[in-house]
């Protein structure tokens, strides 16, 4: 975009294209962005001055400023209460946007400069394995690119939020439906590694001594499926693949997580059915057999605007090379 010392033209369609209104970009301030985002987040200029570190004067005087200069009233002022106006809120998402690409920017700027101290933040789904086996990656890409990295724990939808907030920059997780998070306009995707489903079960129950199960093998079989895959795309797979076998399962119960079935499975016949990924160690009682035709994933994601030479898209890169060769193991 060339920006130019020149005034924004607004334009009306209804009188054939006359200019109806110029704007003076350069009138506005990074700190009037500051301190608007933050009077539409507060709604209250005396606490965002403080935040601000300015006077409630100067609140009042730059957020006057910036309506006459947009020429947008950004606030509905009733009754000593305040309200972002329509207007106000398309602006203060702009704002919030421009400034925290600015900021990640200027930081980028740092990290190529400098070579090293870059900062790196992942988030991996609760009580799973997935930050186990991804971690000898992780630990060769931190120490060949000197990143700083930061971890964060999350439920999945709430990860998934994170990235879009810009509070972490790769999220991995093994509960992705590409029909529905895949075709999020802001996030891309790629797959790291692929396991089958998994059966769970004492080493008494007859089913321990196969190989691998189908479906039809689990007819006779109590099912203990983890709560958080209740609405889960893998949990709707196995619904859709006992329809295609005509009947329905036997779920006796749902867990809190994963390693909580497990750990309470007391009967031959009672089975816990889940991903690859969702227990955090292995169960010397438990046996557990492969579920065939079946297919779960660990998936990365990560924000489409970063920067191509940034430390995210390197990690991005370094991560997508290790799985192609092979090296991930569930076992490891």
């Amino acid at each position: 975009m060339n920006l130019q010392k020149k005034p924004l033209e607004l334009y009306n369609i209804q009188t054939g294209g006359i200019i109806v209104k110029q704007i003076n970009l350069e009138e506005i301030s990074i700190l009037q962005m500051q301190i608007f985002i933050t009077a539409a987040n507060e709604l209250n200029y005396t606490r965002t001055a403080n935040i601000c570190n300015v006077t409630q004067p100067t609140v009042s005087r730059s957020i006057d400023a910036l309506e006459k200069t947009l020429g947008l009233t950004l606030f509905y002022k009733r009754s000593n209460r305040m309200q972002v106006t329509p207007a106000g809120k398309v602006i203060h998402d702009c704002f919030q946007e421009v400034l925290c690409e600015l900021y990640r920017n200027i930081q980028i700027g740092h990290e190529l400069q400098d070579g090293i101290g870059a900062k790196l933040r992942i988030t991996f789904p609760l009580r799973t394995n997935i930050s186990r086996i991804l971690a000898p990656s992780i630990q060769n890409f931190k120490e060949e690119s000197g990143a700083h990295i930061e971890y964060k724990d999350s439920e999945h939808m709430v990860g998934i939020q994170y990235l879009l907030e810009n509070r972490v920059d790769v999220m991995f997780t093994s509960d992705f439906d590409i029909n529905v998070n895949g075709r999020n306009d802001e996030l891309n995707h790629c797959v790291v590694l692929s396991a089958p489903m998994k059966a769970f079960m004492l080493r008494t129950n007859p089913l321990s001594c196969k190989r691998k199960l189908s479906f039809d093998d689990l007819k006779d079989q109590k099912l203990m499926v983890p709560k958080w895959e209740k609405d889960s795309y893998y949990n709707k797979r196995m619904e859709q693949w006992f329809r295609e076998l005509d009947y329905a399962p036997v779920i006796s119960r749902y867990c809190d997580f994963a390693l909580e079935g497990a750990v309470n499975i007391q009967n031959d016949d009672e089975i816990l059915l889940t991903d690859s990924f969702s227990l955090p160690f292995h169960l010397p009682h438990l046996v557990e057999v492969q579920i065939e035709n079946t297919e779960t994933n660990i998936t990365m994601l990560w924000r489409k605007k970063e920067i191509q030479d940034g430390i995210v898209m390197k990690f991005v890169d370094y991560i997508t090379e290790y799985a192609k060769s092979g090296r991930y193991s569930i076992f490891e």
